[in-house]
């Protein structure tokens, strides 16, 4: 008796065991990916702690900006380009590192807390004893100049830091824009005012010219009746007399008679 093989699985079915796996791969790394957060969540307090109030409170607001855009440039160029040695170190002494960083109370604290003991052996021409590494760079001196060195190891803590940064910055750039929309708001309010005080000074100004101009008119017209008149000369008396009320005209062959005609008795007339 012989064996029937097992028939080859469908399109269908290996569409939904495709769609299977890609969904077990994804809920792992979203699981993955919430037990990283909470792990890292007393990592992002300290750095978010050391931004503020370690940065920004008491700093001019341009110049925290400056060097958080500072710290966020030297972490995102390691992150991008990790094996980049040019990336794993800064000199104190450059100009933009001490203009924004060494300068500025608590920025250069963010990539890494220098304890006293760094300050005291720097100045005194010994090495450091020792550093409290924050983002991952570490305080060194080679050949007499003072260094800070990125510890390969402290990634996760470079990346941390990289992202409290970014979100500072976001959130200053989206005050900022709120705060041009709002000013924009109320210049094109004061605009939109102005062009109304405007429109209706002209239609005042229309409305005063048209009044003078009727006016004008009128006061022509008027000059002009007076002088047609003046030119006319005064009207010749009636000829008519006067005639009492009542008083009738009588009329002889179609003519009023001012007078009425002499009486005439026919009956004593003599021959």
């Amino acid at each position: 008796m012989s064996s029937s093989s097992p028939s080859a699985p469908t399109r269908e079915e290996l569409l939904a065991a495709s769609q299977r796996r890609l969904q077990a791969r994804v809920s792992t790394e979203d699981e993955a990916s919430a037990l990283r957060f909470e792990r890292e969540r007393d990592t992002r307090q300290m750095f978010r702690r050391l931004l503020d109030p370690g940065i920004l409170r008491g700093v001019e607001k341009k110049t925290a900006m400056s060097s958080l855009k500072t710290l966020l440039t030297i972490s995102e160029n390691l992150l991008s380009q990790p094996h980049n040695e040019k990336f794993k170190q800064f000199k104190p002494t450059n100009p933009l590192i001490k203009k924004t960083l060494v300068d500025v109370k608590g920025a250069l604290e963010y990539a890494v807390a220098v304890s006293k003991l760094f300050y005291q052996a720097l100045h005194n021409g010994m090495t450091p004893m020792s550093t409290e590494i924050q983002m991952g760079f570490r305080a060194e001196v080679q050949n007499f100049q003072p260094y800070y060195v990125f510890n390969d190891r402290k990634t996760a803590e470079l990346r941390i830091g990289a992202s409290v940064l970014r979100e500072a910055l976001d959130r200053q750039a989206e005050r900022e824009e709120r705060t041009v929309r709002a000013k924009q708001s109320e210049q094109d309010s004061a605009e939109l005012q102005a062009k109304q005080v405007k429109l209706a000074f002209e239609d005042d100004r229309k409305r005063k010219a048209l009044q003078d101009k009727l006016d004008r008119e009128r006061r022509i017209a008027r000059e002009i009746a007076a002088a047609q008149l003046a030119a006319a000369g005064p009207s010749s008396p009636s000829t008519s007399p006067n005639l009492m009320p009542g008083d009738g005209v009588p009329l002889q062959g179609g003519r009023a008679l001012l007078s009425p005609p002499p009486y005439q008795d026919e009956e004593y007339d003599s021959d």
